[in-house]
């Protein structure tokens, strides 16, 4: 079994779907009394999580998280499998991560699932997907379908693309079609959870000073919380990783080499003093007491992509 890290602070409710009481309402009440809990956990360790239903059937599990990249980084789907529920085989579904609420076990506290109020009537005849050929996330009319499937608003499906407008002797018709076009591209911020290790990590002098080892993400509102990095090769600080706050990054599609990379200027100085971590040995996210501790050595780096998206925006 999966040990799930928690700690105290608000819960953030997720999900229009369905009623907010459920076979497990008993104990999300009882989280309620004592305070509040938020669970903060790696993308891999949401990956095969058990989904649901409100009656506490087993509907399937996670294979994998569809993440928006663009501040501020949140999960957009989960893309579910109800093989062993509904007999689809090798089909999969993607679940507006707003769809669905983050539950705690009734008799394991330490156990955290995600429910979906779903009837297996409506799951059958929700829009799937072969394992093999996923949908283009970034398609508006696509996100509008799923969104409409499980009664959940479609504004927050809306992913922004990364288009310029293109000229040519047409004009505008020729631009409104560049721009459908470019829609379906791979320059949306939308990218799997399981495909995220490995992106390269450049300073602002394009120069490669890491990588990605995983992103964190508070399960309760899907909000990307940090993302692990590792500069070994760059700064010469073995296999520490580093948990820097994704407020300190800033995600780049290189559309003509079609490769994704993270900017961070990484200060050896600063980074040596930073709570890294082991790579076998990942900290509890969770704790108040390490993300106060962490997050200070990072307050600089906030700042100056802040005044970067500032200006980019300006």
């Amino acid at each position: 079994m999966r040990t799930w890290w928690i700690t105290s602070a608000a819960v953030l409710t997720l999900g229009l779907v369905g009623p907010a009481w459920s076979a497990y309402g008993a104990d999300a009440e009882a989280t309620e009394k004592r305070g509040g809990n938020y669970t903060v956990l790696r993308a891999q360790d949401i990956l095969g999580m058990n989904v649901r239903n409100a009656k506490g059937e087993e509907l399937g599990d996670v294979k994998d998280l569809m993440v928006d990249l663009e501040h501020p980084a949140r999960v957009r789907y989960a893309a579910l499998d109800y093989g062993g529920f509904l007999g689809v085989g090798d089909k999969l579904f993607a679940v507006p991560w707003d769809a669905m609420k983050v539950r705690r076990d009734a008799d394991d506290d330490d156990e955290v699932f995600l429910e979906l109020d779903v009837t297996k009537e409506s799951l059958k005849n929700a829009p799937g997907f072969d394992k093999d050929h996923w949908p283009n996330f970034a398609d508006s009319h696509w996100a509008d379908q799923v969104h409409k499937h499980y009664t959940v608003h479609s504004d927050r499906a809306k992913v922004d693309v990364d288009v310029k407008a293109r000229t040519d002797k047409n004009g505008d018709a020729n631009r409104k079609a560049a721009g459908r076009e470019d829609r379906n591209v791979a320059s949306a911020t939308l990218r799997r959870a399981s495909q995220v290790e490995g992106i390269e990590v450049k300073n602002d002098e394009n120069e490669k000073v890491g990588n990605v080892e995983d992103i964190v993400i508070n399960v309760d509102d899907g909000k990307v919380r940090y993302v692990a990095l590792s500069f070994g090769g760059f700064l010469g600080i073995g296999d520490k990783f580093f948990a820097v706050p994704w407020d300190a990054v800033k995600f780049s599609y290189d559309a003509k080499n079609k490769k994704d990379c993270l900017i961070f200027n990484a200060d050896k100085d600063r980074l040596s003093n930073a709570p890294g971590f082991d790579k076998d040995h990942w900290p509890n996210f969770g704790d108040p007491k390490w993300s106060a501790e962490n997050a200070k050595h990072y307050d600089s780096d906030v700042d100056k992509a802040a005044s970067r998206t500032t200006r980019r925006r300006g």
